[in-house]
């Protein structure tokens, strides 16, 4: 399990938020809007977990959920739901900027990654995400009720995380 960031981390702007991306864990690869190609590994899963919903927040969003986001219910559900935003309210919806994350579990096809958000105003908050590994690369596992992401939740401190070094 990562208990620091890879050393070849390089920091890129995706969909107006600054996402870590590295040559050794991803994504190496792009196709059009898709970045891709994410390493088999827990620091790969990190990678996805990051990057991947970036990726959503511009117009090429459909392409994103077609290529990496595991097919079933909750990606029709989250489909769905996206299609009835306009593009105008993405785009200015406050991101904050990613400060650090954690594995809350890993397996070699499947991994819940938990990210620690810096707020606008200074807090943390921290959300998780399931990714699966699904047709050769990482890819995002929705919820059923088509959510990527769990409830975002306000935490006092950073501990148990591995800090980003921006």
């Amino acid at each position: 399990m990562p208990t620091s960031p890879p050393r070849d981390v390089r920091w890129r702007t995706i969909g107006g938020a600054q996402v870590p991306t590295s040559p050794s864990a991803g994504p190496t690869l792009s196709e059009g809007p898709v970045l891709w190609c994410f390493a088999r590994t827990p620091m790969g899963a990190v990678m996805a977990a990051h990057v991947i919903p970036a990726q959503m927040s511009g117009t090429n969003w459909r392409t994103i959920v077609e290529e990496q986001v595991v097919a079933g219910f909750g990606r029709d559900m989250f489909t769905s739901q996206r299609a009835s935003i306009p593009q105008t309210s993405v785009k200015e919806r406050e991101t904050g900027s990613y400060a650090g994350f954690s594995l809350a579990d890993y397996s070699r096809d499947k991994a819940t990654v938990v990210l620690l958000v810096k707020t606008g105003q200074g807090g943390l908050n921290t959300t998780s995400l399931s990714v699966r590994w699904s047709g050769g690369d990482w890819k995002i596992e929705p919820e059923t009720g088509g959510g990527l992401h769990s409830t975002v939740s306000p935490v006092s401190r950073a501990d148990g995380f591995v800090r980003w070094e921006v």
